[in-house]
């Protein structure tokens, strides 16, 4: 907060500063049109804020606008007539050098972001990864306690992967987690989160959803995936999961994570192809 009011600070003063200066050095019957290169700082600073290229070209007009207010108010038609070469000269040296820092902060931000998408985001699948996954529920478990809200994690797999894989081969299992990534992101909401744990093993959490919506959004997924036509090589490859799901109820995060991962192993154990709402959450919305 502090830099914040002293970002805000330099900005100002480096908007005012011109104009005091350029008063003072009129009144000695000094007078330098460059002295506005002082606009640079907030402008600068502003593009750093704010990085992207509508700031950039707002910024810039807007002080150059600024300068030849002030100068025509200042000196009057005929002396501004007189220094418009210089003024003008001016104004293109300072767009030359903020155009030229934008463009530097704007392709560094995106870089930035592009890194930080990497390192949350599986490359295969687009979803987030297990990075993302321990970050977010880790936010997500004190917000539920602290506005007593429900949160549901719903975990995954897909049914015999490895038989895919042996059968069809690699490239093939690739396809499958892409198209099975699709029709779950099909089948949920826009808030809940999509992840992909590891190899053929799926998350979702669903925050501020009871468990009997959470169970139903589960086995919508479910059903989905089993309805849904995967073809490879023009063969229908027959693709089903099965799900363990359990509502949070303020134990560590590990407990809550062993919980649904039980439920799942359960569900692979029931013959899969189904949900299993974790016992310690409720057994009245257990899909089997």
């Amino acid at each position: 907060m502090k830099y914040k009011y002293i970002n805000w600070i330099i900005i100002l003063v480096g908007t005012v500063l011109p104009i005091i200066i350029d008063t003072i050095a009129d009144d000695y019957g000094s007078h330098d049109p460059f002295i506005w290169s002082i606009t640079l700082i907030p402008s600068i600073i502003i593009i750093f804020k704010y990085p992207n290229w509508s700031v950039v070209i707002g910024t810039a007009i807007f002080y150059s606008l600024f300068e030849l207010t002030i100068e025509f108010n200042q000196e009057g038609f005929t002396q501004f007539a007189l220094d418009v070469i210089t003024l003008v000269l001016g104004i293109i040296v300072n767009w030359s050098i903020l155009l030229t820092v934008g463009y530097l902060r704007i392709k560094t931000e995106k870089l930035v972001r592009k890194v930080e998408e990497m390192t949350i985001t599986d490359p295969l699948t687009g979803v987030y990864n297990r990075r993302y996954f321990d970050f977010y529920i880790e936010q997500a478990i004190p917000l539920s306690k602290r506005m007593s809200k429900s949160l549901i994690l719903v975990m995954f797999d897909i049914d015999h992967f490895k038989r895919v894989n042996d059968t069809y081969g690699h490239l093939c299992g690739d396809y499958a987690l892409k198209h099975i990534t699709d029709v779950i992101k099909s089948n949920v909401r826009e808030a809940d989160v999509v992840i992909r744990m590891g190899g053929e093993e799926f998350a979702i959490l669903l925050q501020e959803t009871s468990l009997e919506e959470g169970s139903e959004i589960a086995e919508r997924v479910r059903e989905a995936v089993e309805e849904s036509k995967f073809i490879y090589n023009k063969q229908q490859i027959p693709i089903t999961i099965s799900l363990g799901l359990t509502e949070y109820k303020s134990e560590k995060v590990e407990q809550f994570i062993e919980k649904t991962d039980q439920a799942l192993y359960k569900a692979k154990s029931n013959g899969r192809n189904q949900l299993v709402v974790s016992s310690d959450s409720s057994n009245r919305f257990c899909f089997c």
